[in-house]
């Protein structure tokens, strides 16, 4: 189902003027205020906009899903999107937006390329991805019961930490195998910290991902041995 004209009008303006209010909203897109009110609290509810200083921003996932969007159009050239790579450089802390100075001496204009390509891949990701949510159950539960089950859904800031990584981690694949870019080096020493710290992270997920599959396999397969060690 495609959203309403007035929640892409609005992304599409705090996209390059992070910080509107609503009333700036209402001029800039020709909605009125009762209709930009109802959509910014839609899109906050679905965590693609946040409150930022006295007025309102696209959150991360909303910024990464705005050039989504974009990923397509051909005439979304290296002036909008620098544009709009700058505005959130100056409000946001991931090193892939504040360091893209940097990253352009490196890769040029490839950089900006590279962030529409990951950010379709990391949305793509995320829209397709299964969430498995471990919960205790009350008391057992009889086959055919219907019971109602809250699950405690994560801060903001979280999830959009787990997609920053997502995106640095898929940024930096995809540049790695990239014939153009491949055989440059980055010289700067912030570049190299940020490849460092996300493939770290990385790995040590995966690491944590190896020891509960070890547990699990341990525990499917030396269940008796398991309830004499719990005794």
């Amino acid at each position: 189902m495609r959203s309403p004209k007035s929640y892409r009008a609005i992304m599409e303006k705090l996209a390059y003027k992070p910080s509107l209010t609503i009333y700036r909203l209402s001029k800039e897109t020709g909605h009125s205020t009762s209709t930009v009110h109802h959509a910014i609290k839609t899109l906050i509810s679905n965590r693609l906009v946040k409150r930022h200083k006295d007025g309102f921003a696209l959150s991360f996932i909303g910024l990464v899903k705005y050039l989504a969007s974009r990923f397509a159009d051909t005439k979304f050239d290296y002036n909008e999107i620098s544009q709009i790579i700058k505005e959130y450089a100056s409000i946001d802390d991931c090193p892939l937006l504040t360091l893209h100075d940097a990253f352009q001496k490196w890769i040029g204009n490839e950089y900006y390329d590279q962030i529409i390509s990951t950010s379709q891949l990391v949305n793509h990701l995320f829209q397709t991805r299964i969430h498995i949510a471990y919960i205790k159950a009350p008391r057992l539960i009889k086959r055919g019961e219907k019971i109602r089950i809250r699950i405690p859904e994560p801060a903001l800031e979280r999830e959009e930490k787990e997609w920053k990584h997502a995106l640095a981690l898929t940024f930096f694949k995809v540049i790695a195998i990239d014939p153009k870019i491949k055989h440059k080096q980055p010289q700067d020493q912030n570049i190299q910290n940020y490849f460092k710290k996300t493939f770290s992270e990385e790995i040590s997920k995966m690491k944590r991902e190896i020891r509960n599959l070890r547990t699990t396999l341990k525990t499917l397969t030396h269940p008796q041995q398991n309830i004499l060690d719990s005794k």
